[in-house]
């Protein structure tokens, strides 16, 4: 079939599909209120009976956007563009509900089909031209770059020195010293808004008083968004930040650290494909001197990122050595230690660390010496690394 008969099928198939919309499209259906399960049990009559009514589509993206479901919220507004094609309104739309479905997607462990979903949001929202301060936080996760354009006034304004100058400004209010705190507070106490607005406003806060080393504030307004919040990202931040804290105390309490690894642990039940949450409790349990509950928390979780598989293994690594198992340990060590060993960065050195104390354990003298030399010849200010050298050399002579 040559590209003059595909033209023509494609024409065809344009004409009918016009007829058919010309013919049904004084054929609407009024949606009642009622509960979010009678509202799509109606949609559904009304789009067997007109496949292209308008006004049920938005009903019905409407209605699956409130109730967070957004696969369906997804497809009706994909429909709404189809029949409304110049629409930016529900163009705008549907790049946010991609977005928001992308991290339903993340949070249960789909991370490709959730990339898909943030690369749809970014190409959708890459032409946004408006104001909306949501809608640009939403943009810089997908695309900072994007989002500095549309602050500098439009993608086709401005030379380069512009972009760089509205680059800065973002740095700033990224480091905190530029934001609307009173604005900000005004949409938090602003029951009228939506959660999603209301989310935002403590979410940018607690962000800038963290960056202010405010704990006690940033902390504050992430337990305000915790309500706010139905997908337990606002629940991971306050735990991860509770974990920063506690490791910068001078006396850590072994109690606050074990409140902190049971918010970890409720939320390894609810994000089990976190690698943050896995690792970080992995850590937990490795500084309670947990050994094996260390090593079944990080196995649970099959990790993609090479960094966040490096620091899995050392983690085991040095729980199977703290529980006496030094050849096992040895394994585990070689293993990472073979596979950083080309960029020969701190994961190299941690794990050539490792190996050199287990094999020490086992009496290997020449071997671990070996070891302890290479992670000086990285890294000449590991203290520890350099007493063991010097212990080991002398056991040797």
């Amino acid at each position: 079939m040559d590209s003059k008969e595909v033209q023509t099928l494609v024409e065809d198939r344009r004409k009918a599909l016009q007829r058919y919309k010309d013919q049904t499209k004084g054929v609407q259906t009024k949606i009642h209120s009622g509960s979010s399960a009678e509202i799509y049990s109606q949609c559904k009559s009304a789009l067997t009976n007109n496949p292209w009514d308008l006004r049920v589509f938005r009903v019905l993206g409407v209605t699956a956007s409130k109730q967070k479901e957004y696969d369906l919220a997804v497809y009706a507004f994909e429909n709404i563009l189809e029949l409304e094609p110049e629409n930016p309104k529900y163009r705008t739309e549907l790049g946010v509900l991609y977005y928001h479905y992308g991290k339903r997607l993340q949070e249960a462990g789909d991370h490709n089909d959730a990339k898909r979903c943030f690369e749809k949001t970014k190409e959708i929202l890459s032409d946004y031209s408006g104001k909306d301060g949501d809608i640009i936080w939403i943009i810089r996760q997908v695309d900072p770059e994007i989002a500095i354009s549309i602050q500098a006034g439009g993608r086709d304004r401005g030379s380069l020195e512009a972009n760089i100058g509205h680059s800065a400004e973002l740095d700033r209010r990224d480091r905190g010293l530029e934001i609307d705190i009173e604005g900000l507070e005004s949409k938090l106490r602003d029951s009228s808004l939506p959660k999603i607005k209301r989310l935002s406003a403590a979410r940018q806060m607690s962000d800038y008083f963290k960056k202010s080393a405010d704990i006690t504030k940033a902390l504050a307004y992430l337990e305000e968004a915790l309500p706010l919040d139905e997908q337990s990202d606002t629940q991971k931040a306050i735990a991860v930040l509770k974990y920063e804290v506690f490791q910068k105390l001078e006396s850590p309490s072994p109690e606050v650290l074990e409140g902190i690894k049971e918010e970890y642990a409720e939320l390894a039940k609810k994000r089990p494909s976190d690698p943050d949450i896995t690792l970080g409790l992995g850590q937990i349990n490795f500084a309670l001197g947990k050994w094996k509950q260390c090593i079944e928390a990080v196995q649970k979780n099959s990790l993609s990122r090479t960094e966040d598989m490096n620091l899995a293994e050392i983690l085991i690594g040095n729980s199977l050595s703290k529980m006496g198992l030094h050849i096992a340990a040895e394994l585990q060590f070689q293993t990472t230690a073979e596979r950083t060993q080309e960029n020969a960065g701190p994961q190299y050195v941690e794990a050539m660390y490792g190996l050199a104390m287990a094999q020490k354990e086992q009496g290997k003298q020449h071997e671990a010496e070996k070891s302890f030399s290479e992670v000086l010849r990285l890294d000449f200010n590991y203290r520890d690394a350099l007493a063991q050298l010097t212990g080991v050399s002398e056991n040797s002579d």
